[in-house]
């Protein structure tokens, strides 16, 4: 993860842990080739009877070539 998202992305999973979710978190990540990638994630939390988190789900997705393009598109 890129060191500048850190600190954004624990507060938006402590978030998600009090609220149940949170949508749309664009994180900046480096593959194991070396190549700089755009994710989103999407997390939804599940909480057993005593309140204490039961399952975290998060659904993570590729958004590089789609923040590409539209940046491309505000530069025109």
């Amino acid at each position: 993860m890129h060191p500048d998202d850190r600190l954004r992305v624990k507060e938006q999973l402590q978030g998600a842990l009090a609220r149940g979710e949170a949508h749309g978190l664009v994180v900046r990540i480096k593959t194991a080739q070396g190549k700089s990638k755009a994710i989103e994630m999407n997390v939804g939390v599940r909480y057993g009877l005593d309140r204490a988190v039961t399952h975290l789900r998060c659904h993570i997705r590729d958004v590089t070539d789609k923040l590409r393009a539209e940046r491309e598109l505000r530069l025109r």
